[in-house]
């Protein structure tokens, strides 16, 4: 499952340089994930969506790592985040 999702996190934009820190990135998603399921449930009858979430959530916490904590745009399937700047708020 890992190897499944470093390459959805690859797909998703993750470096070749950036895998050191998005494989334990990856690992700890999936796990916490998994904790998070229903009693029975296994990340397996999930289908294509448990990969897919540890990926975003692995891609997520490199973007926090590395990144400027500012996410300008992330697209998967149909799904779009985007984010800038945050307005100066009146004093």
């Amino acid at each position: 499952m890992t190897e499944e999702i470093m390459a959805l996190c690859r797909a998703m934009g993750a470096t070749e340089d950036q895998e050191g820190l998005l494989l334990p990135l990856a690992q700890a998603s999936a796990q916490a994930l998994e904790r998070r399921l229903k009693p029975g449930t296994s990340p397996g009858l999930c289908g294509p969506a448990f990969p897919l979430a540890a990926a975003m959530l692995a891609m997520d916490g490199l973007e926090r790592a590395v990144g400027s904590g500012r996410v300008s745009s992330f697209t998967a399937g149909e799904v779009s985040i985007r984010m800038g700047e945050r307005p100066e708020r009146a004093a």
